[in-house]
Order: structure tokens, then C-alpha cells, then sequence
């Protein structure tokens, strides 16, 4: 070859080239006997943008072919490489090929992985010489594959692309294709000189991708190829497991950081400029937790940051058509190899939200595929369709998972009418069955959720039964943000009438008083005492009064607790009793009276325990908390409060959890604890945003106020009190109100501001009117602003207590 020239020389006898097939032919001659894709022929030879698909290659490649090989149908230098490009083979005798042929090479930098490229090293480490790599599609087998065999002071390595190939003959041939032997002949002769050729090459690795096809069919290739090269170490990635009794290492998506840094890394390779903001970050985080760090998904997402960004790509995977066609195009070939049954129990499967038992399953396939379901499930977990998650309670089943890629993939491909419905009633019949075990409820709230919105269609009157279950549940244990939209469709729906109206008014007024929108909370509330059952309408009048309680109408509240406690005592009434005496203590708690209110939390805790009822069990020990909290018993304090927070949190109830441990924050404020209290309020933060408690936020953004202050931290401390104070107003807590401005009117002091601090306290002052525990404590912030020494009574407030602290130990007396 003289390429300087353009000019090839064969027994004699010139052939020209034009400029392209030269350039093409230098750049593979520079890589003798190494494969090079034709996507990196298109980029660096034609100088197209990477992932431009094209023919072009393989159409230059056959015009030189047929320009310089003898016989261009078997070439022996232009060695095509299934699957992925070509290779120039120098020797005329294929038979004397070095002993390493490069691998294909990674695109792009590899993100994760150390621990499975670890295992594989310590299995073909050993005396173990084969290993299977099992995953679902896209989950990055042939890359991860390609980094072991590419590994620095690694033995030398071929890459057999097996991808599509079904039968035996396709075996032996693209395993000659691949270490560079003539594939013209028998596939005996064919089959006997790979044989030769691996047994000639000592201590090397074979990589066999995609084997999926020919599981059942290449097994005893596989075997004897392991006999005849003893040095021989074999690595195989596939769907199914082959029956060759070695070590499989199954491949799941990456964890979440390193999902995170591929899809940013391959994002930002392409082009897409990703902002840094906490929006974007928040959103990509999102979009890896959707995809389940299957990295295919991440890959074809980061090629369509260049168009749209995370958050629109969150918005168009819930929508219409395929967004990632490539990762579509691969479950496809897996599709085409499941039987129809197995097809059936796939779809069944995809109608689940998340992971599901084998009761379930069982529940949700045809009548007559239930006798097979668990064959089912081992299948399709064979077949690297299903994860399995063992549970670590050996009291609750083992339950199985379809990852949400291939989830959307699979709900194309067939008609899930049937499986859908089956699923609406079984978890129905669940929950309404056991609406009492809120660990369960916690469990299936997505399924229940698509239970109800396939039921609203289907059947109203199941429907607004379970929308009664489910709000109960999401108002104390979230996911607080459908909880409205819930409710709403429910009152909508035709099967809304009499007393299940009542308590779908009622369940609706007692979300939206957490949600802070006050003014219809009471219209709801309201609503609920018409056609209420009589229980019905004892638990509307005591919402009432415990909405009016929060607005600081105490004389209000009182009145409709009177009239809660008379519907109490008519027949039916009954199982209001207990929540009367809780709300009853708690309204003689903010009139002052906490001589009262004790006898009342007493009386009530003694009543839900006979009632095994661990929900207001929890309640109460947390308001007991609060009792001992304000006479300065803390000790007793805080161990009622673990008491309610162990309760809680065995429920799953996030919203109460929240609560108490704002408490507990207040405590260890008031002993000084100020990092373990700032952690548990931020801990608590989160949980009253999850439930949607927009009063507990305020409490807590206000307490974290006082933090900030104390710590030295003004700024942050004016930016937590003013959202604090935007709170109270939109809930219209007018106690809190003053608090916060109180608390502002303290900062404006510590500013210099002494002329807004004075009209500040004034304001306070008016807002806690009549109020005289809660105007101690403004007294002690005043005494602070002024530079006074503060006098604290004896029996004074937590909160004047925490107030206190700002004055300093050289500026605070008791009396």
C-alpha cells in the first residue's frame, strides 16, 4: 500500500483509491487487528457529530472490499465486526493473529461500578473461570463487560458480540468473525478452528454479550470451549441464566449518586447546559430516581437535556408516545422472547405502581393463570424482567419489582383492562377490610391511589369507600399534596350522598385546616353536619371547635364542643367520647387552665388504651409532654414525648411525628442542647412539609428563628421568623402571630432599630391581648431589647423561658 500515492498494489496490478477510501483505510491501518465502530469512523474520518447515524461507512467499506480483497463475501484483511464496525487484519494468515485484540472502547468516561468490577476480579481471580453477568436491558451489562476486559495488567481479551444470534451455527461463526478465522465452510470446520484458536492463545478472555438467544442452544459450545483451553476465562453477559453451573453476578442501576453524576457527566458532554441551581439538581435527582439509574435511561435522557431540561423531561415521561425510543428498541427484542403466557402475567405485573406480593400478583392475573403465579414470577425474575426485594420483617412476604422503565414499556404492549380492574378490587377489599393497620396503608398508598382513580371510573360507590380510607391515612401519614384532589373528585362522583358526604365534607374541612385554608375549612365543617351519622356529627361539631381553638374563638370553640358532647351521649355517639376529652384538654391547656386539662389527657389516655387505640394513645402522650414541658418538669417531659414518638413512628403517622419532635426541639432549646435541637427541627421541618402541616412549619420556622438568634445569626434568624409570620397569617393563628412579632420586634432591637422594636412589641402585645402566659414571654423579649435584666417568675413559660436565654446567665434573675 502506498496511501501517499492513493495507490494499492496486487499481483502486480494498481488500483486506485479516491481520497475517502484512503482516509478511511489509513485510519484503520494505524490500528492494526483492533475494532473500530463506525460511529468513531463517522466522527473522526467524515467528520460528522457524534451519534449521527448513517450507511455511509458500510457502503465505502464494501467498494473497497471489493477493490482489495480476493474475495470480498469472506474478507481477510477488511474483517467486519458484527454489531459494531471493522478491523484491519495485516496477516495473510489469519491463523498467526496476535494474541490481543482490542476491545471496543467506552464512550464516554465510566461513572460507578467499582464494586461489581471487584466481584468479577475475585471470581476469575480464583479458580473460578466463567461468570455470568445477568440484568435487565439497559441496565449496562456489554459496558460494564467492556471495562473489565479493557482493565490495566488484565490477559488478553476478545469481545464476541452474540447480540440477536439463536442458534449454534451463528455461535461458532461470529466467535470465528471475532478472533479474526475464515467463516466460509461447514460450521463443524468452522466450530473445530475457533477451538484451535482459543486453545492456542493460553491464559486470555472471552467476552460473550448478549447470550440471551442462545440460552439452551450454546451451552455446550460454551462447556467445551472451557475443556479444550484450559487457561481459558470466559465472561458472559445475558438476560437468562444458561445452564453452565458457574457464579452469576446480577446488575442492577446505579445508586443514586452515581445515577446522578452519569446523567450530568453525559448531559454536559453533549452540550446540554444544566444550571446549577437547586431547581435543576432537585429535578435531575428526580428524573434519576424515575429512570432507577438504568443507565441506558440516563444515557438517552442526557442526550435529550440538549432539547429540554430535567424538569420538562420529568413532565414528558408521564406523557403520551416513547420518550426514550432507544431503550424502547432493546426491551422490544427482549418482548419478542417471552412465551404468550409469560407475555400475560409481564402485563399483569406492569399494572402494580411498586413493589407486590405473590398474593397480589395472584389476585391481579386471570382466573385461570393463578394456579401458575409463582412460575410466573421465577420466570420473569429469570428472565431479569422482576427484582426481587426480600423483606427484612420475616413476618411481612417477599415482594417483587418491575423497574419503572421497563414498567412503561411493558404497559404498551397489551390490553391491561382486565388486570387493572382486578387490582382496583383487591386493594380495595384491603383497605377497607384493614383500614386499621396504617404500616400496610403506608405500604400500598401508591397502588391504593390507582386503585381510586381506576374505581372513580368503574364503580363510585367502592370508590368514595376507599377515598374515606385514604384520606384518613394520607392527613396523618402522607403524602399530603393528592390528598385535596382526592377529596374533591370524591364529592363529585354521584355515589357521594348521605352520610358518606358528611364525612367526605368532614375529611376535606380537617385537610384544608392543615393546609392553612381556613375559610373553607369551616364552610366544609359546616357541611358535615348535614346527614351526618350521629358519630358523624359529634366528630363535625368537635372539628369545629378544634378549627375555632386554633383561631384563638375560645369562647367558640367551647360552645361547639358542647354541642359535640351532646351528640356524644345519643346512641352511636359513643366512639366520639374519647376525642372530646383529648380536644376538651387541649382547649383548657390554651384558656390557661392546666389543672384542668391534665384530669382530661388522664381520662382520655385510660380510655384509648382500653380501646387499643394507638393512634390517640400517641396524641395524648405528646400533649402530656407539652403539660410537663410548661411546669418545668422535663425529665417527664421528655419522656413522654419519646413515649408519643415511638407510638408514631410504629404507625407511620409522618404528621404527628413532625409534631413531637418540634416539641422536643422547644426542650432542648430550653436545656441549651442547641445543635441536637437544630437537627430536630430541621428533621421536623421536612416531615410538616411532606404532611402539608402549614401550622407546625410556622412553629417550626419560628423556633429555628430563635435558634438562629441566639447563635448570633440575625439575618438568618429575620429571614425564618418573616416566612414563619407569613404562615400564621395565611392559617390564621393569632397566637403564633404575635409570637413571631415578637420575636421580629427582638431582632429590630438587636439592629439598632429601637423605634420598629417599640412598634413591634406593640403589635405583639395587641395580637397576644388576654393572652397573659404568652404576653410573659414578649415582657422577657422587651427586657432583652432594653438591655434590662430579665426577671423570670417562678412557674414561668417554656416559651418565656427559651426567651430568656437571650438575655444571657449575667442578665437573667428568677424570682
Amino acid at each position: 500500500m502506498d496511501l501517499a500515492r492513493r495507490e494499492v498494489q496486487r499481483r502486480g496490478r494498481a488500483i486506485d483509491l479516491t481520497p475517502l477510501e484512503v482516509e478511511v483505510l489509513r485510519y484503520l491501518v494505524a490500528r492494526p487487528r483492533t475494532p473500530v465502530s463506525r460511529s468513531e469512523l463517522l466522527t473522526e474520518v467524515w467528520g460528522y457529530a457524534p451519534n449521527v447515524q448513517s450507511r455511509a461507512v458500510d457502503h465505502t467499506m464494501s467498494r473497497l472490499r471489493a477493490k482489495l480483497e480476493e474475495d470480498p463475501r469472506s474478507a481477510v484483511h477488511l474483517v467486519g465486526v458484527r454489531g459494531f464496525g471493522y478491523r484491519f487484519e495485516p496477516l495473510a494468515d489469519p491463523a498467526a493473529a496476535p494474541a490481543r485484540v482490542g476491545f471496543p472502547r467506552l464512550r464516554g468516561e465510566r461513572v460507578g461500578r467499582e464494586s461489581e468490577l471487584e466481584r468479577l476480579a475475585t471470581v476469575l481471580g480464583g479458580r473460578t473461570r466463567a461468570v455470568v453477568l445477568k440484568g435487565p436491558p439497559g441496565v449496562g451489562k456489554t459496558r460494564l463487560a467492556i471495562a473489565f476486559g479493557s482493565r490495566a495488567g488484565g490477559p488478553p481479551a476478545w469481545f464476541f458480540d452474540l447480540e440477536g444470534l439463536e442458534s449454534r451455527e451463528d455461535l461458532v461463526r461470529s466467535a470465528a468473525d471475532a478472533l479474526g478465522l475464515p467463516t466460509a465452510g461447514s460450521a463443524v470446520d468452522v466450530g473445530e478452528a475457533v477451538e484451535r484458536a482459543l486453545a492456542s492463545r493460553g491464559r486470555s478472555l472471552v467476552v460473550l454479550d448478549g447470550f440471551d438467544g442462545l440460552v439452551g442452544v450454546g451451552e455446550d459450545d460454551v462447556l467445551r470451549w472451557l475443556a479444550i483451553a484450559p487457561q481459558l476465562l470466559l465472561l458472559i453477559t445475558t438476560r437468562r441464566v444458561p445452564d453452565l453451573g458457574v457464579p452469576v453476578v446480577e446488575v442492577h442501576g446505579l445508586d443514586a449518586l452515581d445515577a446522578l453524576a452519569l446523567l450530568e457527566a453525559r448531559a454536559r458532554a453533549r452540550g446540554a447546559a444544566l444550571a446549577e441551581d437547586d431547581a435543576t439538581r432537585q429535578a435531575c435527582r428526580a428524573l434519576v430516581s424515575r429512570l432507577e439509574g438504568l443507565p441506558l435511561a440516563l444515557e438517552l435522557a442526557a442526550a435529550r437535556c440538549t432539547i429540554q431540561g430535567p424538569r420538562e423531561l420529568l413532565e414528558l415521561l408521564d406523557g403520551p408516545g416513547p420518550l426514550l425510543t432507544g431503550l424502547e428498541a432493546a426491551l422490544e427484542s427482549a418482548w419478542t422472547q417471552l412465551s404468550i403466557p409469560e407475555r400475560a402475567a409481564l402485563i399483569a405485573a406492569a399494572v402494580f405502581c411498586g413493589p407486590f406480593p405473590l398474593e397480589a400478583f395472584r389476585a391481579v392475573l386471570a382466573p385461570d393463570q393463578r394456579s401458575g403465579a409463582l412460575d410466573h414470577l421465577e420466570r420473569l425474575r429469570d428472565d431479569s424482567w422482576l427484582v426481587v426485594e426480600p423483606s427484612a420483617d420475616s413476618s411481612r412476604p417477599t415482594r417483587f419489582r418491575l423497574p419503572g422503565p421497563l414498567r412503561a414499556s411493558v404497559r404498551a404492549h397489551g390490553d391491561a383492562e382486565g388486570p387493572r380492574d382486578r387490582h382496583a378490587r383487591w386493594f380495595s377489599d384491603q383497605a377497607l377490610a384493614g383500614e386499621r393497620d396504617p404500616q400496610r396503608l403506608a405500604a400500598e398508598v401508591s397502588e391504593l391511589l390507582a386503585a381510586w382513580r381506576h374505581l372513580r371510573q368503574a364503580d363510585g360507590e367502592r370508590a368514595v369507600g376507599l377515598a374515606l380510607v385514604l384520606a384518613r391515612h394520607l392527613r396523618s401519614a402522607g403524602p399530603f399534596d393528592p390528598l385535596l384532589p382526592l377529596l374533591d373528585d370524591a364529592l363529585d362522583l354521584e355515589a357521594a350522598t348521605g352520610p358518606v358526604r358528611a364525612a367526605l365534607h368532614l375529611e376535606r374541612g380537617k385537610a384544608r385546616r392543615i393546609a392553612g385554608d381556613v375559610g373553607r375549612a369551616e364552610a366544609d365543617l359546616v357541611a358535615a353536619r348535614d346527614g351526618a351519622s350521629v358519630a358523624g356529627l359529634a366528630a363535625a361539631w368537635r372539628s369545629l371547635g378544634n378549627l375555632r381553638r386554633h383561631q384563638g374563638r375560645l369562647e367558640a370553640a367551647e360552645q361547639c364542643y358542647a354541642e359535640a358532647r351532646e351528640a356524644a351521649s345519643a346512641p352511636g355517639g359513643e366512639t366520639e367520647r374519647g376525642p372530646l376529652l383529648r380536644d376538651l384538654g387541649s382547649l383548657r391547656l390554651r384558656q390557661e387552665r392546666p389543672q384542668e386539662a391534665g384530669p382530661l389527657y388522664d381520662e382520655a389516655l385510660d380510655h384509648f388504651r382500653r380501646q387499643g387505640d394507638s393512634w390517640n394513645e400517641g396524641w395524648i402522650l405528646g400533649n402530656l409532654g407539652n403539660l410537663h414541658l410548661e411546669a418545668g418538669a422535663i425529665a417527664a417531659a421528655r419522656r413522654a414525648y419519646d413515649q408519643a414518638l415511638r407510638v408514631h413512628r410504629s404507625r407511620g403517622d409522618h404528621r404527628w411525628e413532625g409534631m413531637v419532635l418540634s416539641n422536643l426541639a422547644m426542650l432542648d432549646l430550653e436545656q441549651g442542647a442547641l445543635g441536637r435541637a437544630h437537627e430536630t427541627l430541621a428533621r421536623a421541618l421536612r416531615l410538616h412539609r411532606a404532611t402539608g402541616n402549614r401550622r407546625f412549619e410556622g412553629h417550626a420556622l419560628s423556633a429555628l428563628g430563635a435558634l438562629a438568634h441566639e447563635n448570633g445569626d440575625l439575618a438568618r434568624s429575620r429571614d425564618h421568623q418573616e416566612e414563619a409570620l407569613g404562615v400564621f397569617l395565611e392559617v390564621r393563628d393569632n397566637r403564633f402571630e404575635g409570637v413571631a412579632r415578637a420575636r421580629l420586634a427582638a431582632l429590630d432591637a438587636a439592629e439598632g432599630r429601637s423605634g420598629e422594636a417599640a412598634a413591634g412589641f406593640a403589635t405583639a402585645r395587641e395580637a397576644l391581648a388576654r393572652r397573659s402566659r404568652m404576653l410573659e414571654a414578649v415582657a422577657v423579649l422587651e427586657a432583652v431589647a432594653a438591655g434590662d435584666p430579665v426577671e423570670l417568675p417562678e412557674g414561668a413559660t417554656s416559651f418565656a423561658r427559651i426567651c430568656a436565654r437571650l438575655a444571657g446567665p449575667t442578665m437573667l434573675r428568677r424570682s
